[in-house]
């Protein structure tokens, strides 16, 4: 096994499911278990019907929403980042391929029941693409191979929610539930759990880092994996977007967090009407400017945040204003 380094903003150390033969091996037990195998082969298929070939068919997005906001500037564009956006598909297929090589045969229905929950990611965030899609301003590609990929492959029409996101965290949250449910409880497990954990944080941070993304499309999406009930749940939800850009600057630190766990408590909120959550997102597109100003024009330092015994509204709510009351930011109320 090799060391982690788990401080705030830190890189996670190597671990076997960022390997390439992590990833080669999910692709050999394919062969050997056609079953699953045929499953893979429909689950790609459907990335590819719902997400990437409707962005190039002329007027298959008929309303595009900018997602360009001031917050966003405060995580300056890092070419850098873009081999880190790119591992989210070894990140994935790769924790496949390591489930399966060490646990053999007792893994496949864990391997199908994954590929069928990431299956339903792409049909759920469909149901917001289908109707309305959204970009932002992002630079010209650079001379590197994935950076030429990304600009090639994806034409950032369907930014909001960020299917890149949902993909990570669930990845991060299914292979938890998986080492439990196979009784993984030894030190590398455990390793494996908090790798996962930390990459996926990084990957999301770079998903904003290379401008592919806007902020707003990380609460978002961990809003609709949680309708799936696939993801973190609420209280995990705000940890994991409270720890994000921890180790950015000293603004970025205060201001992005407090900023993400508000939006991600607006959304909730907007569920307790029943608001089914693929329209709760558009409802968020179809006023997305003034939602986003109003929520950045209350921004307050932590001196005049109300008391969180006073507040009202949703657990969610209510965990929002825990975290901005405990000195580690700004609350957007």
């Amino acid at each position: 096994m090799h060391p982690l380094r788990t401080s705030p903003g830190r890189e996670t150390g190597n671990h076997a499911i960022a390997s390439w033969a992590s990833f080669l091996r999910l692709h050999f037990a394919l062969l050997r278990h056609p079953r699953v195998g045929f499953l893979y082969a429909r689950v790609i298929k459907n990335i590819m019907v719902t997400y990437f070939v409707p962005q190039f068919i002329p007027g298959r997005v008929r309303r595009v929403v900018r997602l360009d906001m001031e917050l966003d500037r405060l995580v300056p564009f890092d070419p850098s980042s873009f081999p880190r956006y790119m591992e989210f598909t070894r990140f994935w297929i790769g924790s496949l391929g390591w489930i399966y090589g060490r646990f053999g045969h007792a893994a496949l229905g864990e391997i199908r029941d994954f590929l069928t929950g990431l299956e339903s990611l792409f049909f759920a965030a469909n149901e917001v693409f289908s109707v309305c899609g959204s970009t932002l301003s992002r630079p010209g590609p650079k001379l590197s191979f994935d950076s030429l990929l990304i600009h090639l492959a994806d034409r950032n029409r369907y930014c909001f929610p960020s299917l890149h996101v949902m993909i990570v965290c669930f990845t991060d949250h299914r292979v938890a539930q998986m080492l439990d449910r196979l009784n993984a409880h030894d030190e590398e497990a455990e390793h494996a759990r908090i790798y996962h954990r930390e990459q996926a944080k990084r990957i999301v941070e770079s998903t904003v880092q290379t401008k592919q993304h806007s902020l707003c499309d990380i609460p978002s999406a961990l809003f609709l994996l949680d309708s799936l009930d696939v993801g973190y749940g609420t209280s995990r939800n705000l940890d994991f977007l409270a720890g994000l850009f921890a180790g950015g600057s000293a603004e970025q630190a205060r201001r992005i967090p407090a900023f993400l766990t508000s939006m991600y408590s607006e959304l909730d909120q907007r569920t307790d009407s029943g608001k089914a959550a693929a329209q709760v997102l558009l409802d968020f597109l179809g006023s997305y400017q003034g939602r986003v100003k109003g929520l950045l024009a209350n921004e307050k330092p932590l001196g005049m945040l109300p008391v969180t015994a006073g507040c009202t509204g949703s657990p969610t709510r209510r965990r929002a204003y825990e975290f901005a009351s405990s000195g580690k930011g700004y609350e957007f109320t």
